[in-house]
């Protein structure tokens, strides 16, 4: 398993780093696409809905930030807003855990992925050479490193037991802090500041990425599902890969405009 996972990655992460750092926007656009595409095939294969409706809502997933790539709809702010709204509640759906309708779920994880698509995209436009793209799996990749590692070492107090056995408290706040001082050495090749509102962005990122993490994770459950699919082997699916990142990336944009750190980001790519 650990071989599988290694050499996925070797392969994975020159094809992503290239994509994120050298490609132009268009290509770079039809990229996202794709991956929006792998993880709308996953995410309702997850939602005990007919297969003809889950080809429907993966189309949908790709058409919406399709659309406003390419100008014709100027509803990517809305997207994002909503999204954000929706992982600002997740942990409503945790408390009690109701298995929802197959359709609820399809329609969440439309607004959810098609944002994603988006605020990567929006990322991609606020620097072309990739800097806030590689800050957003920066943060992604310290919250879950640091999570780990400090929940192996340290962790005795179970985050959502009910949702994922594995995640303690005390690997959140290993994580938090693992993703503060990656937040920290960032701004060394960012255009921002140190400043309260920085340090709040980071910790509003890394708050929702963890909600991101459960989120799938509680998904999976309900469909009675290790992993989300089979593509990467080692992995799972895209989505386990990618699922931290499906908050974060929206949640990056909106907080960020908020905070004053980005300037004129509601009309990028719209």
């Amino acid at each position: 398993m650990l071989k599988q996972r290694v050499l996925t990655a070797l392969i994975l992460l020159p094809l992503a780093l290239g994509i994120i750092l050298f490609a132009p926007l268009p290509l770079f656009d039809v990229a996202v696409l794709a991956v929006v595409l792998l993880l709308g095939l996953e995410y309702f294969a997850l939602c005990a809905i007919p297969r003809p409706l889950q080809w429907l809502f993966t189309a949908a997933t790709v058409v919406l930030p399709g659309a406003v790539f390419a100008g014709f709809f100027a509803i990517g702010g809305w997207l994002l807003l909503a999204a954000v709204i929706l992982w600002l509640l997740m942990p409503l759906w945790f408390v009690r855990r109701p298995v929802l309708p197959g359709v609820i779920k399809a329609f969440i994880g439309v607004t959810l992925l098609a944002a994603t698509g988006i605020a990567l995209h929006d990322l991609k436009a606020l620097s072309l050479d990739g800097r806030w793209l590689l800050f957003a799996f920066l943060l992604v990749w310290a919250a879950d490193t640091g999570a780990y590692f400090a929940g192996r070492r340290f962790g005795r107090h179970k985050l959502a037991p009910s949702i994922s056995p594995g995640k303690t408290w005390e690997g959140v706040a290993g994580g938090l802090l693992l993703t503060l001082v990656a937040g920290t050495l960032a701004v060394i090749v960012l255009p921002a500041e140190m400043s309260s509102a920085w340090f709040l962005l980071i910790a509003v990122v890394f708050a929702v990425s963890v909600v991101g993490d459960l989120f799938e994770s509680l998904l999976k459950r309900q469909a009675g599902v290790k992993d989300s699919g089979t593509l990467l082997p080692g992995h799972g699916g895209v989505l386990d890969r990618l699922d931290s990142l499906l908050a974060a990336a929206p949640m990056l944009i909106v907080a960020g405009t908020k905070f004053g750190i980005f300037e004129g980001v509601w009309a990028l790519g719209r």
